[in-house]
């Protein structure tokens, strides 16, 4: 009695945010059970009249039952039951009789892919077959583009982002995409547009009234502010930046978050005290970030902060610590930057070949860390063991103004989000009233 109801949302909900996932699991099933049940009587005998109200009632339907079944999938996750989850998706096809809804089916089906089997390949060829050029979704766009970003053209990337911009109707979307955008820019060296494009995005959220500002986008916020200061040279930027993610830690504290939540704020807080020279507090909240969750990337910039602090033999010690065979060529870049400071400071001829020969190795698709690698390599090939420091200031100061823009480790919308695993608790049980 009552298991099958609108209540049983929000004690799925309750039950998977008190940690008590097997609950949850019965309860996420009670509810999605009860949803589809009034879809099927009340929705698809109202979409026959054709009216404005009919097809509004069916795009919510199509978005909450895509919300009840990504709580779902995470049910199954955290209860060790990942196996599953395709095989439900295989009987919900045709709960609701609709286009959308079947590709909203494909895009947690590649999700799976992505967050459960962590096949970027797999997930990239589920999701392709969803129509791309004709999809409004911005939930299947997100992830078409965090799967697909290395292989698509500047001109169709940009135009898919505006796609999300425009259809999304979260603001925290908004500010993402939009920052995303920006960088897209600057990855190709247009910095100047990519930089006005991140403050239009800043701009507009900054204006927004507290009821439509949420967790996950005051995130963002924080970030944006953070790329953005960094790249313009404006420390005061930088500041606000540390200021807004330490209201985000005082969140955590408040509400509770996930470890790896908690670490990635408190890494980022780390990279901005190290932009503003503040590298002991930047060792700090590094040290504080990997108690919560051991990550490579928070190591090599822990490195380069021991480094900064003269603290060379430490530094050493933490690179040579990661296995660079096991790390992507995107961690592989800040790596060899790493290895370029070192060798700078220390000025000895094992560091000096050491930067040299990680350098040549990192990779990027982008002009503006092509051109950064190659002119630091030939600033390392000119100096020589016991070189006069004060020749390579210039040098030394660019390297710690290095700034990692791949989109994937700025969160384009999927990684993150599983760490965040969001719910706006301003809105928390929304859906239950269909």
């Amino acid at each position: 009695m009552g298991a099958y109801s609108s209540g049983a949302q929000e004690n799925a909900f309750g039950k998977y945010n008190k940690g008590l996932f097997s609950e949850a699991l019965t309860a996420c099933k009670h509810h999605l059970t009860w949803y589809i049940l009034c879809h099927k009587a009340h929705t698809v005998p109202f979409v026959s009249s054709g009216t404005k109200e009919s097809s509004d009632l069916l795009t919510i339907d199509i978005e909450a039952l895509a919300d009840i079944v990504g709580l779902l999938h995470r049910c199954y996750f955290k209860t060790g039951q990942s196996e599953k989850f395709p095989s439900v998706l295989d009987h919900l096809v045709n709960a609701v009789d609709d286009l959308r809804w079947r590709n909203k089916v494909v895009y947690l089906r590649a999700l799976w892919w992505l967050l459960d089997k962590d096949d970027r390949n797999s997930a990239a060829s589920v999701v392709s077959k969803i129509d791309i050029q004709a999809c409004k979704d911005p939930d299947i766009l997100t992830l078409y583009l965090d799967v697909s970003f290395q292989k698509l053209a500047f001109n169709t990337t940009l135009e898919i982002l505006d796609r999300i911009i425009a259809n999304t109707n979260k603001e925290s979307y908004k500010l993402q995409y939009t920052v995303l955008k920006g960088i897209a820019y600057c990855l190709i060296n247009e910095v100047n547009q990519g930089c006005q494009i991140i403050k239009e995005g800043t701009d507009a959220y900054r204006k927004l009234s507290d009821e439509n500002k949420t967790e996950y986008g005051d995130f963002h916020y924080a970030h944006a502010l953070q790329l953005l200061g960094e790249f313009t040279g404006d420390g005061n930027m930088v500041s606000a930046a540390i200021k807004q993610y330490e209201e985000i830690l005082q969140d955590i504290e408040r509400h509770g978050y996930t470890d790896a939540y908690t670490a990635v704020i408190k890494k980022s807080l780390a990279d901005c005290m190290c932009y503003l020279k503040d590298f002991k507090r930047g060792v700090k909240y590094y040290k504080e970030s990997l108690q919560h969750g051991d990550a490579n990337l928070t190591n090599v910039f822990l490195s380069r902060a021991y480094v900064n602090l003269s603290d060379v033999e430490s530094g050493r010690n933490m690179l040579e610590s990661i296995d660079a065979s096991k790390i992507d060529k995107n961690l592989h870049y800040d790596y060899a930057i790493s290895w370029a400071i070192l060798a700078t400071h220390s000025l000895l001829h094992e560091d000096l070949e050491m930067a040299k020969s990680e350098l040549k190795q990192a990779k990027s698709d982008w002009p503006l860390f092509i051109g950064q690698r190659d002119s630091i390599l030939i600033q390392l090939l000119e100096t020589v063991p016991k070189k006069s420091k004060s020749k390579l200031r210039d040098l030394i100061r660019s390297l710690n103004r290095y700034v990692s823009l791949n989109p994937n480790l700025f969160g384009i919308g999927i990684d993150f989000n599983k760490i965040v695993e969001d719910i706006d608790k301003k809105h928390e049980g929304s859906l239950s009233n269909k």
